[in-house]
């Protein structure tokens, strides 16, 4: 059984869907990383601000 096969449909049509966004992302999460190593930041700092600077607005 392959992979394909094994997984189901919708979880197969929702990766296809996610593909765009995520070649955009990728970029910006690179540029990120990179600017924050570069300012001395560690990636458990680095990882923590960007939690709370893009986490989901407020009401």
């Amino acid at each position: 059984m392959t992979l394909r096969e094994r997984l189901h449909p919708d979880l197969v049509a929702g990766i296809r869907a996610a593909g765009p966004i995520v070649i955009g992302i990728i970029p910006f999460a690179l540029v990120t990383g990179i600017t924050a190593i570069g300012a001395g930041l560690t990636i458990a700092e680095t990882v923590g601000m960007s939690v709370i600077v893009f986490r989901a607005p407020h009401s």
